[in-house]
């Protein structure tokens, strides 16, 4: 609802509510992503690795979204929010294995 009132108001005063509507949007989804991220984590452990061979510290370059969204999307910015879900996928993946920093 929120959304269709911001695209409304676009056509009366498009300078400021442009503006608003894109922190609006980006509050959304920052406000998923963070409940996304608080989920309770339902994974089972799944890699047969014994818990003592678990590495403690697993560190994460992100690298290619951008090259993935312009090849997939033709927009480097769809890239990079596919790059980040895979990214909490995986981040829920090591708490259930036991990974204890990330």
């Amino acid at each position: 609802v929120g959304l269709r009132v911001a695209v409304l108001l676009m056509h009366i005063v498009p300078e400021k509510i442009s503006s608003v509507s894109q922190q609006y949007l980006e509050d959304m989804r920052d406000r998923r992503t963070r409940t996304e991220l608080r989920e309770k984590v339902e994974v089972e452990r799944e890699s047969g690795v014994r818990e003592e061979s678990i590495p403690q510290h697993v560190a994460v370059i992100m690298d290619g979204n951008r090259r993935y969204g312009k090849q997939r999307y033709g927009n480097a910015t769809r890239g990079h929010w596919d790059g980040s879900r895979t990214l909490v996928e995986f981040a829920k993946w090591c708490m259930a294995e036991g990974v204890s920093i990330l």
